[in-house]
Formats: C-alpha cells, sequence, structure tokens
C-alpha cells in the first residue's frame, strides 16, 4: 500500500543523468497553461510556424515549450493542430540536422487528450516512434504512480486516481484503475493492457539498469510504457537510464507526462522562490482561477471568506455575446486599478 514512508525513502547515491551528452532539442507540447510550473529561465511559444521553431531550435537551451492550450480543444481540434505541429518539427528538425524528444506535457489525474495526441503526433511523422512512455507524476502536487497504478492525495489518504472526483471528469472521464488498464481505455481497445511494458519502482530503487535496457530494446511501433516514480530520485534516475542509452541507440522516444518528468530532464528545473531577492513595490497582485473542480472551489470560497481580497466574476456567458471585448476591456481597467493602486484581486469565472 502506498503510504508516506514508501514515498520519501532515498537511495542517497551518486549517478550523473548525462544531460550534457544528449544530442537532443527536448520539445514540451504544454496542454495547459501551468506545464512549466517545475522549470525557469526556458522559451514558451504560443505559434508554432516553421519560423519560429528553427529559433527555437536554434536556441541554447536544452528545451522549449509550445503552449498549445489543446485541453480546450475537441478531438478534430486538437488532431489538426498536432498533425501541424508533428510536421513543422520535423521539418525543421532535418533542415537543422538535429534530432529531437517530444513531450506531451498533459494532467497529472489523467484529463486531456491523454491517448490522441501522442497517437496523431506519431501518425504525422515520416519516422514513427518507437515508444510512447507515460508519466503523469507530479510531485509537488502529491501525484505518483506505484505498482502500475496512478495515485493522489486527499484527505490525509492515498487513492487511486479513478476514484477521485476528476475521473468524473465530465469531458475525460475514466473508469480503470491500473494505468495499462486505463491506456487501453482510453485507446478504445487499440493497446491491450496486457501488451503494456512496465518499469518498476523496484527496478528503479534496486538500481537495475540492465533490466531497464532491455525493456527499451523490445521498444518499436508506438509500445506504451507505464513508470513507477514517487519521488524526484526516482524520477532522476530512470531519467539517467533513458539519457544514456539514447546516447547509444538509435531508438525514438515520444512522453506523455505531467510536470515531474519535465523537471527531471531540463537543464534548469524550477527552484523554491525567494521573496528577498527581488525588489518590494507598491502594486497588487492577480489571482486568476477557472478550474471547475471541488479543491479549487473551495480553494477559493476559502479566500474569498478569509482575506479582505478584492474579487471580480468573469461572467461566462459574455464569451458568446458580441460585445465580448468591450467586456474584456472593462474588466481589464478594473483589474489594471485594483493594482496600481497597491490592492491584491481574483479573477474566477462563473
Amino acid at each position: 500500500m502506498l503510504n508516506e514512508e514508501v514515498i520519501n525513502q532515498r537511495i542517497k547515491d551518486t549517478f550523473n543523468k548525462g544531460l550534457e551528452n544528449l544530442d537532443y532539442k527536448i520539445v514540451v507540447l504544454d496542454d495547459d497553461p501551468t506545464g512549466t510550473q517545475t522549470v525557469k529561465d526556458l522559451p514558451v511559444y504560443t505559434d508554432w510556424d516553421e519560423a519560429l521553431l528553427t529559433d527555437a531550435f536554434e536556441q541554447p537551451n536544452n528545451m522549449f515549450y509550445i503552449l498549445t492550450n489543446s485541453r480546450a480543444l475537441n478531438e478534430i481540434e486538437t488532431t489538426q493542430l498536432h498533425r501541424e505541429l508533428s510536421k513543422n518539427i520535423e521539418n525543421v528538425s532535418l533542415k537543422l540536422n538535429k534530432p529531437y524528444l517530444i513531450i506531451s506535457r498533459g494532467d497529472s489525474t489523467l484529463r486531456g487528450h491523454f491517448y490522441l495526441e501522442p497517437k496523431i503526433l506519431n501518425e504525422a511523422t515520416t519516422n514513427p516512434f518507437n515508444a510512447i512512455f507515460y508519466l503523469p507524476e507530479f510531485f509537488e502536487g502529491n501525484r505518483y504512480t506505484y505498482d502500475g497504478i496512478h495515485y493522489l492525495k486527499e484527505d490525509n489518504q492515498y487513492i487511486p486516481v479513478s476514484e477521485s472526483e476528476f475521473a468524473n471528469d465530465t469531458t475525460f472521464g475514466f473508469s480503470s484503475t491500473s494505468m495499462s488498464d486505463f491506456i487501453e481505455e482510453k485507446s478504445q481497445g487499440e493497446i491491450k493492457s496486457e501488451n503494456v511494458y512496465h518499469i518498476t519502482l523496484n527496478q528503479i530503487r534496486n538500481r537495475k539498469k540492465e533490466q531497464i535496457f532491455s525493456t527499451f530494446e523490445f521498444l518499436n511501433n508506438l509500445d506504451a510504457v507505464v513508470v513507477d516514480a514517487l519521488n524526484d530520485e526516482d524520477m532522476d534516475y530512470f531519467t539517467a537510464c533513458l539519457v544514456e542509452y539514447l546516447n547509444y541507440h538509435d531508438k525514438k522516444f515520444i512522453f506523455r507526462t505531467a510536470a515531474s518528468f519535465v523537471k527531471s530532464i531540463c537543464e534548469t528545473p524550477g527552484e523554491i522562490i525567494n521573496l528577498k531577492h527581488y525588489k518590494k513595490n507598491s502594486n497588487g497582485g492577480i489571482i486568476i482561477v477557472g478550474s471547475h473542480v471541488k479543491k479549487s472551489s473551495s480553494q477559493l470560497s476559502y479566500l474569498l471568506e478569509n482575506t479582505d481580497i478584492d474579487s471580480i466574476e468573469f461572467d461566462v456567458k459574455e464569451v458568446t455575446q458580441p460585445n465580448l471585448q468591450n467586456y474584456i476591456e472593462k474588466l481589464t481597467k478594473e483589474v489594471e486599478d485594483f493594482i496600481v493602486n497597491g490592492k491584491d484581486v481574483v479573477i474566477y469565472t462563473s
């Protein structure tokens, strides 16, 4: 059973992830604006024509983000978007003779176009991927994968995500508990549960590198792989194995992840902000809340009831009205007035 003791266990040995030797540009396709929260000092693009992608590939960073916002799109829209992305990325890679890895960064509670987007990226490329790795861990948010089951912490208990409110999402809901069953469910049977590979916590914590390499060796034709990890050390060891293997083998991998794997394979992981390093000013701050799930709704209620923060409700019905731009400009002016007068403000959707 998953518990704090298992999560907090560390081997505390020394290994090098070898990122300085990884001759790949890492392209993170972010389906929601929160995906950069575990990294820093990286470029984020909101368009993906070949000129912009060329600029991104030529940046000194080993990684860059493209914000697609595709979690808000329907299946037809995200299919079209990812076909275009895949072709443009491949064209730029060939032009610059620079290989790449794609991370399809999604939600740590398994919402989003989990199976569809990597599938389309694979179908649209002329050189298909050998495997897709599923790493939905987000340790800072208490999201873990253990024995092939994805967990979250709720009311001081660790429960499968399938038992949480997120599994009842009206757009991206699901019922499967194990990740292999979940992949079969989301692929509508295209990938059978028994055919999903699994890199276990036992292999990672007992440093069974050759077993992990053996799994890598078998992968072909977009095979699915689930990876256990409960903390940053676990993830870093997997990354170290992955990087070492890629340095000596001609394999092409894609990753469907949350934020922790991105942090692990990034040369500039995020860190706790020390406010003492920043100059104080008299401006107010802004909080934006747009996710209507139980947790965020209760957080918003607590904020409004227990602080003197000013608030603005964004009426979502206005989105369909012809005077939408006027409405946005009106609210923007209100927000700016609060900020310049030193007042904090929260904006939330109706």
